[in-house]
């Protein structure tokens, strides 16, 4: 139950930045592809997501998109993959997101900071999976990309992402290396952060399951 919860948490933080970042969109009232994908991310950021008109608005988003370039495309799916995903359709969700990634790969190159976010989103649905291989693989090179911009929530965001695959794959040590790195990479804008409270609970879950291991 402990590690559900942790789980939970993550995927939180996970889909708060992009909810704070669009939500404002929906005072527009539009009804176009971007009002909806703003509607999406909202219901997610709500608590929303495993609503069954949730997943139709998220499947509508992927349709109407589907005429539309790449990258636009590529949030749709990402949506879907996000919506998925909270309703424990882990498989489904990781073949949409991945579907996506493959969308940024070719329209932007593997080193634009959009794919880092596609690789992010792909992390704990391969967890859920229990495919922590690569759910490290994809952090890891997520990370590697947030790194070319520098300090910042965004890598923050990132390393948090990899120290909690590094937590569910028993890697203990670098589990703690990377929080601590995410904490460091962040600044003092962590404090006013979501961020801040879920990486204090994986840290100390990582140091009592550490601790465990040692005794």
């Amino acid at each position: 139950m402990r590690a559900r919860a942790r789980l939970r948490v993550i995927g939180f933080i996970v889909s708060s930045g992009a909810a704070i970042a669009l939500t404002a969109m929906l005072a527009a009232q539009g009804t176009g592809a971007a009002a909806t994908e703003a509607r999406i991310t909202a219901l997610v950021a709500a608590g929303r997501a495993a609503e069954p008109a949730t997943l139709e608005l998220a499947r509508e988003a992927v349709a109407r998109r589907a005429a539309d370039p790449p990258l636009a495309r590529a949030v749709a799916l990402h949506l879907l993959g996000d919506v998925l995903a909270a309703r424990g359709e882990f498989a489904t969700a990781v073949r949409r997101h991945e579907e996506g990634l493959a969308l940024r790969r070719r329209a932007a190159g593997p080193s634009n900071p959009a794919v880092a976010d596609s690789l992010e989103r792909l992390v704990m649905p391969l967890i859920r999976s229990e495919r922590l291989a690569d759910a490290l693989g994809q952090a890891r090179t997520a990370c590697r990309i947030r790194r070319q911009g520098g300090p910042g929530t965004a890598l923050a965001h990132c390393l948090f992402l990899l120290g909690s695959a590094e937590r569910y794959s028993g890697n203990y040590a670098a589990a703690l290396a990377a929080l601590d790195d995410a904490e460091q990479s962040a600044g003092a804008p962590l404090d006013r952060q979501p961020l801040k409270a879920a990486l204090l609970q994986v840290r100390g879950d990582v140091r009592m399951l550490q601790g465990n291991a040692v005794a």
